[in-house]
C-alpha cells in the first residue's frame, strides 16, 4: 500500500525544519517509506497539489497527515471525493497525531 504524505499550509506555519523530519521519523518507525509527498505552501486547499493528490489515490493507498485538521477547511467539492476515495477505494487516512489511525500501517 503506497503511502502518499500530505504536508498542508498550516503544517509549513510550524516550520518545515521540524514538519519533513516529524513526517520522516514517524514513516521510518513504523518501517514503511512514503511513495509520493504532496506539498502544499499555500493557505488554499483548493489548489492543484490537493487536486493532484486526490487524482493519484488508488484502491488501498494510505494518506499520511500530521493532523485530520489538515482536511477540516476543504471545499465541499473536495471533501466529498476525498469521502468517496476512502469509501469506494478502500483509502486510509493515517494522522500522526492519531495513534488509533496508525494500524493502517501494519499492512504495508
Amino acid at each position: 500500500m503506497p503511502i502518499r504524505a500530505y504536508l498542508c499550509a498550516d503544517d509549513w506555519a510550524e516550520g518545515a525544519c521540524r514538519v519533513l523530519p516529524r513526517f520522516e521519523h514517524f514513516v521510518a518507525r513504523e518501517g514503511a517509506r512514503v511513495a509520493a509527498w504532496y506539498v502544499e505552501c499555500t493557505d488554499l486547499h483548493d489548489s492543484a497539489v490537493l487536486k493532484q493528490l486526490l487524482a493519484d489515490l488508488n484502491a488501498n493507498d494510505i494518506v499520511l497527515v500530521k493532523t485530520l485538521e489538515s482536511f477540516t477547511q476543504l471545499p465541499a467539492s473536495l471533501w466529498h471525493r476525498l469521502c468517496e476515495k476512502v469509501e469506494r477505494h478502500s483509502v486510509s487516512l493515517v494522522a500522526i497525531d492519531l495513534p488509533s489511525s496508525h494500524a493502517a500501517l501494519t499492512a504495508v
